[in-house]
């Protein structure tokens, strides 16, 4: 038997001899971890607790791949906190001197996969493409008119048959004008 290993826990991993040092150096980020599964750190399982066994889930990752303890749970956390979400992208044109000259949304059955974090953070527009004029062109363009990027995230279950896109409460939303993509994208080059 590899010197590694002390022995194995009721699933069949592989426990370290040093499973005591992995589990008090990162007691607090596996008991997180835990409790953000949904599980009883305190729980016991057999012989070992919670944080006994994925102390020896950390080890099998460290042994076969060669990752971290820090790895491992950054990792296994990103797996479980996604979350789905219908996205919605609306654009809306302004002419100057005349107000709003149309309105469409697009991709309402487009379902996407984010984690809760994306909620907060700002959107990146750099997908949106501009057209490749020069900024003595956009300076002119841009003054007559724009169009605006409206992106919205919504529940999964929400029916746009039954409730209106404007009445609908969005779980995110970002807007950006293309003018401001486009002198984004000449500060970046």
């Amino acid at each position: 038997m590899n010197e590694l290993y002390l022995n194995r826990d009721i699933f069949g991993n592989t426990i370290p001899e040093n499973a005591e040092e992995i589990i008090a150096a990162l007691n607090l980020e596996i008991r997180e971890f835990i409790t953000k599964k949904g599980l009883n750190p305190e729980e016991n399982d057999g012989d070992f607790d919670a944080v006994e066994h994925y102390a020896a889930h950390i080890a099998d990752f460290y042994t076969c791949y060669g990752m971290t303890p820090n790895q491992v749970i950054e990792r296994d956390l990103t797996e479980i906190k996604t979350m789905k979400v219908r996205q919605v992208i609306s654009i809306s044109g302004w002419v100057e001197g005349s107000g709003w000259s149309y309105s469409d949304s697009y991709d309402c059955e487009d379902i996407i996969e984010i984690t809760p974090a994306d909620l907060d953070s700002e959107m990146d527009f750099s997908w949106w493409e501009v057209d490749d004029i020069t900024e003595e062109e956009a300076k002119e363009a841009y003054d007559e008119e724009d169009t605006q990027i409206i992106v919205e995230y919504f529940p999964v279950d929400i029916d746009f048959d039954e409730i209106s896109l404007d009445d609908a409460e969005p779980l995110a939303r970002w807007e950006k004008w293309e003018s401001e993509i486009y002198w984004e994208s000449r500060e970046e080059s």
